[in-house]
């Protein structure tokens, strides 16, 4: 059976890409419990370093998703931006969802000068 294993060392908190795993036919008897399928390793998010050559296994890695951070949903081109805001600066309140004058999604937008 083909599972993956590391190209080369996979970082810690690594996003897995294509190139960076490889597959590899092993005997059924020799497969690590949890070892993932190519398909199933990339784009995933490496827990710990997992070292070339090794399987990728379940426990070793989780999807990429909300529950890591914003950092792993934000695509490379983009970048995010927090502004701190309270009841006063961000319109007490009086903006809702649904209200007459307003569609049921606020739209919010930012410019700047440098």
């Amino acid at each position: 059976m083909a599972i993956a294993v590391a190209a080369r060392e996979i970082p810690v908190r690594t996003i897995i890409e294509p190139g960076m795993v490889m597959s590899r036919t092993m005997p059924a008897a020799d497969i690590p419990k949890g070892a993932m399928l190519m398909k199933d390793a990339v784009d995933k998010v490496a827990l710990v370093t997992i070292a070339a050559g090794a399987p990728i296994v379940a426990r070793d890695v989780v999807p990429r998703d909300a529950s890591l951070g914003l950092s792993y949903r934000i695509p490379p081109s983009m970048r995010a931006v927090t502004v701190a805001v309270n009841p006063v600066i961000g319109v007490g309140g009086f903006l809702k969802p649904g209200t007459m004058w307003m569609s049921s999604q606020l739209s919010p937008a930012l410019s700047w000068k440098e």
